[in-house]
């Protein structure tokens, strides 16, 4: 059985209370925190699949809206230090490989952001949640 707990902490700057991280202690002593991995510019369309431990979590096809900069938001709850592939096939080029990034979760910046730029993934990790229109 887990125990959820969820940390706040307070943004002086911002004036605003910000989720930290969120973890669960699990009974074999080991925690797990929740990750967003938000897919933003540039996709059109790709299949978009998350791997972990070589077994796939996820996969959808990412669209970015135009009026959000947005195309999907996946939350994964993983051990901190787990390694994240992300891998984007482009369905209209099938004749190329899928691109593939390989990304090691740090609890401190659970938001992950990627976006897709001339045939590329461009990964940057935040402690703060983006926010979208």
């Amino acid at each position: 059985m887990a125990v959820t707990r969820r940390i706040l902490i307070l943004n002086a700057a911002a004036g605003a209370i910000l989720p930290l991280t969120f973890l669960r202690a699990m009974t074999d002593g080991s925690t797990m925190a929740d990750f967003e991995f938000q897919f933003t510019e540039g996709f059109t369309g790709q299949t978009v699949t998350l791997v972990v431990d070589a077994e796939p979590r996820a996969e959808f096809l990412a669209r970015t809206k135009l009026m959000t900069g947005l195309a999907n938001i996946m939350p994964l709850s993983l051990p901190d230090g787990k390694e994240v592939t992300l891998r984007v096939a482009d369905a209209s080029r099938p004749e190329t490989k899928p691109v593939s990034v390989t990304v090691t979760v740090d609890a401190t910046t659970p938001f992950y952001v990627i976006a897709w730029q001339d045939g590329a993934l461009d990964v940057t990790s935040t402690a703060r949640r983006p926010g979208y229109l």
